[in-house]
């Protein structure tokens, strides 16, 4: 029986961007509490006692048998996270540039924000309405969820996200 998640597991040749993103973005930090067998870094929410959800291998250990790193999410349509801070995020992806778009499921009162990581990889940030002490905000015209459409991914777009961060 699956009670919860314990983490994905990503590749990528671009280290600091894909670092940079899940920081900067989603609010994650590496996980400094779990060494890694593997080339890369656990990401962790910034939570007391927040295990990590993401680990990205980097390096050898990214590589496929023919030595290349997949950059898309190939079999995997998306990743799926609890979050908190609706408005927030919507703010940070604003303040980045990202396009975005959102979903809402009103017998769960659950409010739900999608975007695409560096990699193409379609994100799925699920909030608890009631949680979050606002009225449901209206999904703004535009920005409603068609899973089928990717034509709003934009790897351009992720460029601010090379620079290091600590």
């Amino acid at each position: 029986m699956i009670t919860g998640l314990n983490h994905i597991a990503m590749r990528t040749g671009n280290t600091s961007v894909m670092r940079n993103f899940y920081k900067q973005v989603l609010g994650l930090d590496i996980d400094r509490r779990r060494p890694d067998h593997f080339s890369g870094f656990h990401l962790r929410p910034q939570v007391p006692y927040g295990n990590a959800i993401v680990h990205v291998m980097t390096g050898r250990d990214a590589q496929v048998d023919d030595g290349s790193i997949p950059t898309e999410s190939g079999a995997i349509h998306h990743l799926a996270f609890y979050a908190e801070g609706f408005e927030q995020t919507r703010a940070a992806l604003k303040q980045f540039g990202l396009p975005w778009r959102e979903y809402r499921i009103p017998e769960a009162g659950m409010w739900q924000i999608f975007v695409f990581d560096p990699h193409g990889v379609l994100i799925e940030l699920t909030f608890e309405g009631m949680l979050e002490g606002i009225p449901e905000p209206p999904i703004p015209p535009g920005m409603g969820l068609d899973p089928r459409d990717r034509s709003w991914f934009d790897a351009s777009l992720y460029r601010v996200f090379a620079e290091s961060i600590q």
